[in-house]
């Protein structure tokens, strides 16, 4: 279907020659298709803990694939030792709690999705799905943009790897804890954030020098 993509469903099953496809229709009937896709389940909807209550998350629905995903590139994926953290937008127009509308961004509206890629090759090596009604309730102390990028680069601690990203991730609280796991760090800073040296936050330093 993603390689004969028509503008609906039910076009795969027409008898119209010109939307039927018959690779398709042929091996199983649409009512057969509708109700697999309907009933499918990748995770346990009993377990999942209701809305407004701490722990909820979003994706629930897909935690396990998404968690089964992360660990399997740890496996199987040997990375260089410069990364980049950035973030990356997936478009969506649909109805979604869970999509973000960027003006700004080359994709206006979609799903963000916070990315570790190789610098060699840029390739995707973890990934974090942005869900702001689960992502307030994590009980830390470290903000959100923090907790992104440890949780991507856990698998590199005390690799004495190299992480860039830009001054969005960048407090002293985050470099301070990378420095503790043995990883290095380039990237630009705000001069609103909290930890810093007075003599980054002053504009008049680079004229001075």
């Amino acid at each position: 279907m993603d390689i004969h993509t028509l503008p609906e469903l039910r076009h795969y099953w027409s008898s119209d020659n010109l939307f039927g496809v018959p690779a398709i229709a042929n091996p199983v009937a649409k009512t057969r298709f509708k109700n697999v896709t309907e009933n499918i389940h990748c995770n346990d909807n009993t377990k999942a803990v209701k809305k407004g209550e701490f722990g909820y998350d979003c994706l629930h629905k897909l935690r396990q694939v998404i968690d089964a995903l992360n660990s399997r590139l740890k496996e199987v994926y040997i990375s260089s030792c410069v990364m980049a953290v950035d973030e990356s937008m997936v478009p969506f127009t649909g109805s979604s709690s869970m999509t973000l509308c960027m003006p700004m961004k080359p994709v206006k509206r979609g799903y963000k999705i916070w990315c570790l890629a190789e610098s060699r090759t840029g390739f995707v090596s973890q990934f974090y799905i942005y869900s702001e009604r689960s992502d307030r309730q994590v009980d830390s102390s470290f903000y959100l943009v923090e907790r992104v990028v440890l949780t991507l680069c856990d698998t590199h601690i005390y690799c004495h790897s190299l992480i860039v990203f830009e001054n969005f991730f960048t407090s002293y609280q985050l470099l301070k804890t990378l420095k503790e796991r043995v990883l290095y760090v380039v990237g630009t800073v705000r001069g609103s954030r909290k930890g810093l040296a007075d003599i980054l936050k002053r504009k008049d330093r680079m004229q001075r020098r």
